[in-house]
């Protein structure tokens, strides 16, 4: 059975249309009235009675609505206060009555606010209702003088210039949507695609831009060949990319739209097929003679062979040879850029009217555009972070693996979603959960072993071997293996969050850190259990009580676990930094923050060499032939994490200090907050980092004293930033001088290069905090730091000494010092209850005699306004010595 509509001739779009003016017909006045305004339009359609008598929309509404008002009894109205208007109908087939009289006057009876519907009417219905006819959410609108159609033709004749053109542009929209815009606003808005996407696809000779119609058409080989064999190769490319990336954890509309809109992109077509049909168009473009313009044909050529490239790179992805793919994509891209000049863009060829056609529940959307110079970028860096992570094919250690996908991961831009997703193929390829798993358990002893258990005899593979219950050696593997069932979903989770964008990895550090926590404690137990196995012996460390009290056992998997978990810690304060998640007046706590994880570290990472050393000194628990060489590489690399953490430690140290002094000078103010307190500020701010137990939380008392240094003085706290920004220059100049003997113990010979960068990047924001350092020095003498400080905790110094000049008790009062004038206790409030005017006009005075000038930037704000960022976790405040007036 036939529907009506489609005997009347009409499409569906145009029948919805006329839905919707039967819905606005029977809208309330002002509602009505409304619509009406929106529904001007020209639209066509057929009686049924004579369904080749095209008639239009808005004569026949008149026609109606005359005839309507001559029967109505509410005739006298003005003609834009009818109730109703109403079409005559009649079929063969169908009975009809007009009810629109009575259902307008039923509608008239209800009050304001109130809809008459069915138990199927519900509400997703009537939003739906409401948005008919609305430009902005209704996809199949036709604005007045607008076709329903458009009038490009797929198959028409087109130069080469305009085909290269086209290809170019295919390509812009090709990188938007991997960027993260929809198919909808990008690929799907092309004709050519739009013409070999919407028909049945049961072999690659259904995808034609030739339909059933077609016939007599002809497009031309350099159409019907050339252009769709790129057309073709690229529907195929957006196949295997969309299929790697949803295969991962990817997160819709954060990185990647991985909607369809039921469309099928050649899934079932192979990759060798759509290969032979691009290399035969390539063949005959070699055959053919095009001279006009002079090299259009090496263009197109070009754009054939990027096609290929492109596509053998994505469908071999997993194979060690493809790196050779990427590199010749390089090349290629290189060679279209030279050749953009020749083609000749064709905009009617791209059209947002296709959202029409497309299965989404969503308004239609903007196309998005992208100029080819910034298509070609992306896809060049593309390509070569495709090429750099293959490195990882290569037998690796887990922590060379887990520094390489990090340092990746803080490039900028931020690789795209499709090496990410590559990463992750990569690290957890097995599909299959146990072998996924047994992978994750090799990787897992691998970490141990570099760090915490080299050749240790917990380790031993032999091990394997014992199957005597009660064996040491059994109980020894039993342990390892539950641990390892343990350990396994945080480990598999953190490679994954390593590969996400920066948002998300900070996210899901917050919510894992909990299970890192509950490993700690599950690990310790395991520890004590297995101590009982091997006849560990107990050892007093340095700055311990002697005797049995100060004696300690290693602990070698909750020490393992404790680093990770304060690790993870670190990145989730870097991470705020680098994504702006702080405030100007912040920073000074934050950075404090950071120096204490970075300082817990370093005492931990001690314990743990001293450990090592004692395992080797005593060559106890060892087993292999290279047991001392193993030992002796895990404590060089346990070095260099410590000399790294110092340097990081020192600049984070000076960093707090620095801000510090500038709040106390008010050259950072801090935002109004009238519904926030510093309890509350501080409760919100580390509540990720709160529900840890280890290392212990600080109580926001003791925190604030900690901040605020209130025993110390403003010249000694700027004395402070001087040398341990200092300490960290060193340090950090010693880590970029690091040599290929050196790397080989660090872990990092991967992504040597880049972890080099990094570390300048960070001397480089070390030497601009020294250069700000000593411009406030230049600005701000000791003594007129320290009077600011006194007369910032109400006339004392502080608590201090007599030290730097400034006395215990209040030694200003009544004195003027450098041009500032004091008042004493009780004067104008100062120490009284009313004091905020003195305090401001103080403050005043010492700024107006600092003249300096302060601003603090985040990442973001400094790289729109075309700013410096030396490196996204140190974030160096721009002072300027204003001039004297």
């Amino acid at each position: 059975m036939s529907f009506a509509w489609k005997e009347a001739g009409l499409t569906y779009n145009r029948y919805l249309s006329a839905c919707a003016r039967v819905v606005r017909r029977s809208l309330k006045e002002e509602a009505r009235l409304q619509a009406e305004r929106r529904g001007d339009m020209d639209l066509k359609f057929a009686r049924w009675e004579n369904r080749f008598d095209m008639c239009d929309v808005a004569v026949a509404d008149t026609a109606d609505d005359n005839a309507h008002q001559r029967s109505s009894p509410q005739a006298s109205r003005p003609a834009t206060s009818t109730v109703a208007k109403t079409t005559r109908i009649r079929s063969g087939g169908v009975t009809t009555r007009d009810i629109t009289r009575e259902f307008t006057d039923a509608a008239s009876a209800l009050p304001v606010g109130f809809l008459v519907k069915d138990e199927y009417f519900t509400l997703y219905e009537s939003v739906g209702a409401l948005e008919i006819m609305d430009p902005k959410l209704d996809s199949g609108y036709v604005a007045p003088g607008e076709t329903l159609d458009d009038d490009f033709d797929p198959l028409q004749q087109l130069s080469p210039s305009q085909i290269a053109g086209i290809m170019d542009q295919l390509i812009c929209q090709e990188a938007a949507w991997h960027m993260g815009s929809s198919l909808s606003q990008t690929l799907f808005t092309s004709l050519h695609l739009d013409r070999l996407l919407d028909r049945a696809q049961n072999s690659l000779e259904d995808v034609r831009f030739e339909g059933p119609g077609d016939a007599e058409k002809q497009g031309g080989s350099m159409i019907c060949l050339v252009l769709r064999a790129y057309c073709v190769g690229l529907i195929k490319c957006c196949d295997l990319v969309h299929r790697t990336i949803g295969m991962q954890s990817c997160y819709e509309e954060e990185d990647f739209v991985t909607h369809l809109y039921n469309r099928n992109l050649l899934t079932s077509v192979s990759e060798e097929i759509v290969l032979h049909l691009l290399d035969e168009a390539t063949r005959w473009l070699a055959k053919v003679d095009v001279a006009q313009p002079q090299g259009i044909k090496e263009a197109l050529t070009h754009r054939l062979s990027l096609r290929k490239a492109f596509l053998e790179s994505l469908a071999h992805a997993l194979r060690p040879t493809v790196s050779a793919g990427w590199a010749k994509c390089n090349e290629l891209l290189e060679s279209v850029k030279s050749t953009a000049h020749l083609g000749i863009w064709v905009p009617d060829a791209f059209s947002a009217k296709l959202q029409r056609k497309l299965a989404s529940t969503l308004p239609p959307r903007a196309m998005v555009n992208l100029d080819l110079s910034s298509a070609l970028a992306f896809f060049k860096r593309l390509c070569q972070d495709s090429y750099n992570v293959y490195a990882l094919q290569k037998p690796y250690g887990s922590n060379e693996l887990k520094a390489f996908i990090w340092i990746v991961q803080l490039r900028k831009p931020q690789p795209a979603v499709y090496v990410r997703a590559l990463l992750q193929s990569l690290v957890t390829e097995p599909l299959d959960h146990k072998v996924r798993q047994a992978m994750m358990k090799r990787l897992l002893f691998d970490d141990l072993a570099e760090t915490v258990l080299p050749a240790d005899i917990l380790l031993d593979e032999r091990n394997t071997d014992v199957e005597l219950p009660g064996d040491p050696r059994f109980e020894m593997v039993k342990g390892m293996n539950g641990f390892a069932s343990r350990a396994y979903q945080p480990y598999d989770d953190f490679f994954r969050l390593m590969c996400q964008n920066r948002s998300r990895a900070r996210r899901l550090l917050t919510h894992g850190i909990v299970c890192w926590d509950n490993l700690q404690f599950d690990a310790e137990d395991i520890d004590a259990e297995l101590r009982r196995h091997t006849g560990e012996e107990p050892a007093s460390l340095p700055g311990q009580p002697q005797g049995a009290e100060g004696q300690t056992f290693a602990f070698p998997l909750s020490s393992w676990v404790y680093y990770h978990k304060l690790r993870q810690m670190e990145w989730i304060v870097q991470l705020g930094f680098e994504l702006d998640v702080y405030q100007p007046d912040e920073l000074a706590q934050m950075y404090w923050y950071l120096y204490h994880l970075l300082q817990t570290r370093i005492t931990h990472l001690e314990r743990i060499r001293r450990f090592l050393i004692r395992k080797m000194r005593g060559n106890v628990g060892l087993v292999g032939e290279n047991a001392l060489e193993e030992v002796v590489k895990a404590a060089e690399y346990i070095e260099f994490l410590m000399c790294e953490a110092t340097a990081y430690r020192d600049f984070a140290y000076g960093l707090f200090c620095l801000y510090t002094v500038l709040l106390r000078l008010h050259l950072i103010k801090a935002p109004p907050r009238p519904y926030s307190s510093d309890a509350l500020r501080y409760e919100v701010r580390f509540r990720p980092l709160l529900a840890v137990d280890l290392p212990d939380r600080i109580p926001f008392e003791r925190y604030r004293c900690y901040v605020e240094m209130k025993d110390e003085l403003t010249s000694s706290v700027l004395l402070c930033s001087v040398s341990s920004i200092s300490s960290a220059r060193k340090g950090l100049e010693r880590l970029s001088k690091l040599d290929s003997d050196a790397m080989e113990t660090t872990h990092i010979r991967l992504c040597a290069d880049e972890w080099k960068q990094d570390v300048k990047n960070a001397l480089r924001a070390c030497i601009a905090t020294s250069l700000v350092l000593s411009a406030v020095e230049k600005a701000l003498t000791p003594d007129v730091l320290d009077l600011f400080f006194a007369l910032s905790l109400g006339g004392g110094g502080g608590g201090g000494d007599d030290k730097d000049g400034v006395p215990e008790d209040n030694c200003y009062r009544g004195k003027r010092r450098r041009g500032i004038e004091v008042a004493p206790d009780g004067a104008d409030g100062v120490n009284g209850v009313d004091n905020n005017s003195s305090t401001k006009r103080v403050v005043q005075e010492v700024q107006d005699h600092v003249r300096l000038k302060v601003n603090v930037k985040g990442n973001s704000a400094a790289r729109d306004a075309g700013e410096k960022v030396y490196h996204d976790w140190w974030i160096v405040p721009c002072v300027t010595r204003l001039a004297a007036s």
